[in-house]
């Protein structure tokens, strides 16, 4: 018995050679895992969820900062009459 890893077929349970790309047992393509482990803790992420956060944080401010700066909420507008125009308080 050698010592080798063997593939295992997902359709029959069949153990395979590593070099084969198919099974033996039942003829279906032999998928391999992929060999790369994800990595999770890459720090790339870790920068973007910061971008992302100073991004969102920036927007909310700079939004909040125009509305109250705005004309709408310095004052009321003037009484106008039912046809649009601006009308004289005496």
């Amino acid at each position: 018995m050698s010592s080798s890893p063997r593939l295992s077929c997902f359709a029959c349970g069949e153990l395979n050679t590593p070099d084969s790309r198919f099974c033996k047992n039942c003829g279906r393509q032999l998928v391999r895992e992929r060999q790369t482990p994800t990595v999770v803790h890459d720090p790339r992420n870790r920068l973007m969820l910061i971008l992302v956060l100073v991004l969102i944080l920036s927007c909310a401010l700079f939004g909040i900062f125009g509305l109250l700066s705005s004309k709408i909420l310095r004052g009321s507008p003037p009484p106008t009459s039912a046809i649009g125009q601006i009308v004289a308080i005496s």
